[in-house]
């Protein structure tokens, strides 16, 4: 994961470096997932999401690029 102060630096850094540039995520974005994935990683019945779930995540915090979109 790399962090960027802005759109501009990102495309810079790809063309730079001779990248694709990749779907980029908001900090708003990468807190709620961080959220949403491990909610209840601190209990006895701690799982990580599965399948629809996960889609389901991605749907809600609007990851809707073709990255995002599972098999």
């Amino acid at each position: 994961m790399l962090l960027f102060r802005s759109e501009e630096h990102v495309n810079r850094w790809c063309r730079v470096r001779g990248l694709p540039r990749s779907p980029l995520v908001s900090l708003e974005q990468l807190w709620e997932l961080a959220v949403a994935w491990y909610t209840n990683r601190l209990t006895p019945a701690a799982r990580r999401p599965m399948g629809v779930e996960i889609q389901e995540i991605f749907d809600r915090l609007s990851l809707t690029d073709p990255f995002w979109q599972l098999p």
